[in-house]
């Protein structure tokens, strides 16, 4: 409950985040105070700093470097990428699931079956033998979902597609909680067990 509760809050705190145009810092010794106002613009990368054992970074889109922390957990990962992925069209991210799948690594993927066309890699992924189902609520299955090695989640509005890395105003949420991460992926077996290949 304590980590549901954590992640509403979070939410609110990356929706605020957004719009915060500046801050003020005040500085407080024996003989004085000093105030110092700073304009920010908007960061790519914003680390949160919660607690030591919730460390959490997010990264905007267009161009504020998603996928390249896509690829770069894939690519890290040692033993699981399990996904579960609304939109998914970019090839760098295929090439990296690819990859892990020839590393040993358990890649499976849930698509959800509205957005399955030839300009998505759901036909490539399987072509090559990733696990590959699609989902099968009778509503959309609206996930952006990576669980890496049970320990990291990565999150958020962005889709692993060209709109959302080159267009859209997206987030991307990575998350380094064994905890949490274990609720993602007891939502990814649930959907895994429930789809069809």
């Amino acid at each position: 409950m304590a980590a549901v509760l954590f992640i509403a809050v979070l939410a609110l705190a990356l929706a605020a985040a957004c719009c915060i145009k500046t801050y003020q810092q005040t500085t407080a010794t024996e003989t004085s105070v000093t105030t110092t106002t700073r304009t920010i613009t908007r960061p790519s990368t914003l680390t949160l700093a919660t607690t030591s054992s919730f460390p959490a970074e997010v990264f905007f889109s267009p161009h504020g470097g998603c996928m390249n922390q896509v690829v770069h957990w894939i690519d890290s990962a040692n033993s699981s990428v399990h996904v579960l992925i609304y939109s998914f069209t970019l090839d760098e991210v295929g090439k990296a699931l690819v990859s892990a799948l020839h590393r040993g690594i358990d890649v499976k993927v849930v698509f959800e079956k509205d957005q399955i066309s030839q300009h998505n890699e759901y036909g490539t992924l399987r072509a090559v033998g990733v696990p590959v189902k699609n989902d099968t609520n009778s509503a959309l299955m609206h996930d952006k979902i990576a669980i890496v090695d049970g320990n990291i989640v990565l999150t958020g509005s962005y889709n692993w597609s060209s709109a959302a890395e080159e267009r859209n105003n997206e987030n991307l949420l990575v998350i380094r909680d064994p905890t949490l991460a274990q609720r993602f992926e007891a939502e990814f077996q649930k959907i895994w067990r429930e789809s069809v290949g």
